[in-house]
């Protein structure tokens, strides 16, 4: 059993690790399962949209559900990526996606990966992530995606979304680290990091 929505950030700050967590509960009230799960969009910008999924065993008892998320705000923005060349093919028991993501920014970038929203009508009904086949992305370079999401019926599906995702990785030394801000979770208090422990590796 699926729960699957989309998160619409409505104001003008971006977000990052949205957690949706979601409960069931049968007709008597009592809790019979929990679970949660993170947007795979790692930031989600002012107005911008991102899918989230929660997959749990198919339990005969479920009446209704509770769900509610968490979040911290951020200042940060998603590097400059885009997605062309693509085209979404249903199959027996899933949807697949394919394209190209394109490093459109000045540095390079880790972690690349797409995302695919997949509506019936305007109901988003599945969600999905694949990373690039190459993983790092130096500017103006290019990689193939390809994303499967399991359905009932992939012929049903009308559109879909794509969304590019990824990370530039800075080297910070101790001292920029330690002036760095963080933000209260979805609060957007701002609180200065006063300390910091260093794991260090021994060896080659």
């Amino acid at each position: 059993m699926y729960f699957i929505c989309e998160i619409y950030n409505n104001t003008t700050t971006g977000i990052e690790f949205f957690k949706l967590f979601v409960d069931l509960y049968d007709v008597n009230g009592n809790l019979i399962g929990t679970d949660y799960s993170y947007a795979p969009l790692s930031i989600i910008h002012p107005q911008e949209t991102a899918c989230v999924d929660v997959m749990f065993e198919n339990l005969p008892n479920f009446d209704y559900l509770n769900y509610g998320g968490t979040y911290y705000e951020t200042s940060e923005r998603r590097p400059s990526l885009s997605i062309s060349n693509h085209s979404g093919h249903p199959g027996s028991y899933a949807y697949e996606t394919l394209g190209i993501i394109t490093n459109n920014s000045a540095s390079t970038v880790n972690g690349v990966n797409a995302v695919a929203s997949l509506y019936i009508n305007n109901i988003v009904v599945g969600c999905d992530y694949d990373y690039a086949a190459v993983s790092t992305l130096a500017p103006g370079q290019q990689s193939s995606f390809n994303t499967y999401t399991w359905l009932p019926n992939p012929y049903a599906i009308t559109w879909y979304k794509l969304q590019a995702d990824g990370w530039i990785s800075t080297q910070n030394s101790l001292a920029d680290v330690s002036s760095e801000k963080i933000f209260a979770l979805g609060g957007g208090k701002s609180m200065r990091l006063m300390d910091r422990s260093t794991l260090f590796q021994i060896g080659p």
